[in-house]
């Protein structure tokens, strides 16, 4: 159960004034939604997930996994049968609160390594001018079961981690094509030197 109310706007705004910090890492980013936002509901680790062009999803980074945990889950093919993956292909929050459930309802799971300190696993889809970017994953040690403000609360964090990410990926892209730009114009003006001699 996450904090209530008014507690919750604070965490909002503690975590949009994080956001805007210059030079914020994903292992900082993943480490504060662990730590801070998703604290109230025991939350052990939190993880981001990016797909990529071959039809996986790609751990972008993670605070509070093991180390068996991060390389297991360190790619996630679309086709498997897992949370994750259901979350990114049906757009949707997929929120398993009683680990029981979950050979019953994601036999894929069970190959993926855990510490065994998971008891509800929440997955929900981070999207962009409703795309799907990427995925937000938060395991907690102890069961934690939804309300619709649980998820109202959970929707708002995945909705600013996605503008972050996408504000860094825009960022990114910015840069290579300047740097292609400036690439293309000197190798152009080195050619008009070669050829005036």
């Amino acid at each position: 159960m996450f904090k209530s109310g008014s507690d919750r706007f604070v965490l909002i705004n503690e975590l949009v004034t994080y956001l805007n910090q210059p030079n914020l890492s994903y292992q900082d980013l993943t480490r504060y939604l662990t730590l801070k936002t998703f604290s109230d509901c025991s939350a052990h680790a939190v993880y981001i997930m990016l797909p990529d062009k071959d039809a996986t999803l790609e751990l972008l980074d993670s605070f509070g996994q093991t180390q068996e945990e991060k390389t297991g889950w360190r790619t996630i093919p679309l086709s498997h049968d897992v949370p994750a993956t259901d979350a990114v292909r049906e757009d949707r929050t997929v929120w398993l609160a009683d680990r029981d459930d979950w050979a019953e309802n994601y036999p894929h799971l069970l190959q993926y390594p855990d510490s065994g300190r998971v008891q509800t696993l929440i997955n929900t889809p981070l999207t962009t001018a409703g795309a799907p970017i990427g995925l937000l994953g938060v395991m907690t040690s102890e069961i934690c079961r939804s309300t619709p403000e649980d998820r109202s609360f959970l929707d708002i964090v995945a909705g600013l981690v996605s503008l972050h990410i996408s504000r860094n990926q825009n960022a990114m892209n910015h840069l290579e094509e300047r740097g292609a730009y400036f690439t293309k114009r000197r190798s152009e003006e080195h050619t008009s030197e070669l050829q005036s001699r």
